[in-house]
């Protein structure tokens, strides 16, 4: 009989306070995990738009060269700095094929002061800045445009 009354005694569990905390661990290891998994999820469709963006301004400088070798579509920056920009942007607007409706792409021309006066006539620095339809993300690339000789 006292083996008996001895195993009724050893038979002790988890209490319920062991189980609650156990649980809890394992609740809060797991919306970390699923926190940190969310971030990166977000991360790389940030990167994405970011590296997309850049990729249609890139296209669109190179459709700034001119179509026909032969033709100079070069327009003077230094004398106004806005026909510049509008020539730029119409010339290659007309040609480029327009990016997905979700990217805007726009072409500045700076004042071309910043030269030494002897190239003043013969470059123009243009800056295309491209973004996002939700304006979340925006890239900007300088090029500089060249007078053909």
């Amino acid at each position: 009989m006292s083996l008996l009354r001895r195993l009724a005694r050893d038979q002790s569990g988890l209490s319920l306070v062991e189980t609650l905390i156990a649980v809890m661990i394992l609740g809060i290891t797991f919306i970390s995990i699923l926190t940190a998994m969310t971030a990166a999820i977000m991360s790389s469709q940030l990167h994405r738009r970011q590296a997309r963006t850049h990729l249609v301004l890139r296209n669109y400088a190179e459709w700034i060269k001119p179509s026909d070798p032969s033709k100079s579509d070069f327009h003077k920056c230094d004398t106004d700095p806005a026909d510049a920009k509008s020539a730029y942007q119409s010339d290659t607007a007309a040609r480029y094929p327009a990016p997905a409706a979700s990217y805007k792409v726009t072409v500045t021309a700076a004042d071309s002061s910043a030269f030494p006066p002897d190239l003043r006539d013969k470059v123009c620095l243009l800056t295309l800045e491209g973004s996002t339809g939700d304006g979340q993300v925006t890239e900007t690339v300088d090029i500089v445009k060249r007078r053909r000789q």
